[in-house]
């Protein structure tokens, strides 16, 4: 049987043993079997034959499921299960490391965990800190949870439920989760983290030593800056990244109708703010990255027009005025 799918069943058979508890007695039990999967699962020899990485993955997406049910748990006690969560993720990080490889499925997964567990409000820093300061590993992450959208799980329903004498039969089914639009938002300010020049130089040693002190940054960093840029544009393009936020904010803002909210504007203008860095920082193939946006992808039609139609700056939290400024230029 499928890891989820065990556990899954384990969960819901004791849900229905402990009805007669009150739901602090089900909240410790749960959050004793998420200490008992990262201890058994998540910490177990990498040489162990009966834990692979799809078992460590669908560890990950238990903990980041269940951050999204108020009813049960609360953010503060998934926090403290991560603490043993991030113990084990040095030590892949570190193995990670030794043997030169990298895992986009984990760092996407532990990604996916950290942004709900703390209210989606991490920092392009805590993503930098994740991969060990690998600005591609971490973007691509950021990328993967766009590009997925949705999620695709194996589910254990009861069908129907146990009586005097006869056993309870349970259902198994494959369910298709959207990811939460507070998720979709959280990717979109993280993208503008990595190309900000106060993130690069504060990731550096020397960076951070010079912006503490004051003092005026050395050429050869701000070289190295445009450089990394440059390297971000390819896989940006690469990735085809402006299809995939293009595709998930038109669901998420548009799609519906609804007038826009403030988060919604600051996503917005985060968005704006990365493809902006891009072409004013990078050194490389600027002109053509500018006429990628405008003919080759879904930016204008399905984000820009839309923006502009619904837009009405008394309900901004944000100017947006060098967004249209830009588009005209470009034009």
């Amino acid at each position: 049987m499928h890891p989820a799918v065990r556990i899954s069943a384990q969960i819901q058979a004791k849900r229905q043993l402990l009805l007669h508890h009150d739901a602090w007695t089900l909240c410790a039990w749960l959050v004793g079997l998420l200490n008992r999967l990262v201890d058994k699962v998540l910490n177990a020899p990498e040489s162990s034959r009966r834990v692979d990485k799809e078992a460590r993955l669908d560890v990950l997406r238990i903990m980041a499921n269940c951050c999204k049910s108020d009813s049960v748990f609360s953010k503060g006690k998934i926090q403290k299960v991560l603490a043993g969560v991030s113990s084990w993720f040095e030590k892949f990080c570190e193995t990670q490391r030794e043997s030169e490889k990298s895992d986009p499925e984990l760092h996407k997964a532990m990604l996916l965990l950290l942004a709900r567990a703390f209210d989606y409000k991490l920092k392009t820093e805590d993503v930098l800190e994740l991969t060990s300061g690998d600005r591609k590993l971490a973007l691509e992450s950021v990328i993967g949870i766009l590009e997925d959208g949705e999620i695709v799980v194996t589910e254990v329903k009861l069908c129907t439920n146990p009586t005097v004498g006869q056993r309870g039969q349970w259902e198994q089914r494959e369910a298709s989760i959207r990811y939460e639009k507070a998720l979709v938002l959280q990717m979109c300010q993280l993208l503008l983290g990595f190309t900000r020049a106060d993130t690069y130089f504060s990731s550096l040693e020397e960076g951070f030593y010079f912006m503490e002190a004051g003092l005026e940054l050395p050429e050869y960093c701000i070289e190295a800056f445009s450089v990394e840029v440059d390297h971000l544009l390819a896989v940006t393009k690469k990735s085809k990244l402006v299809e995939k936020l293009a595709i998930a904010l038109n669901h998420e803002l548009f799609s519906s109708g609804k007038v826009l909210e403030a988060e919604d504007h600051e996503a917005m203008s985060a968005v704006h703010g990365f493809l902006q860095n891009l072409y004013l920082y990078g050194c490389e193939d600027t002109d053509e990255f500018r006429h990628y946006l405008l003919a080759d992808t879904l930016l204008v039609p399905h984000v820009v027009i839309p923006y502009l139609v619904s837009h009405k700056p008394a309900r901004s939290a944000c100017s947006t005025q060098p967004f249209c400024t830009d588009l005209r230029r470009a034009s």
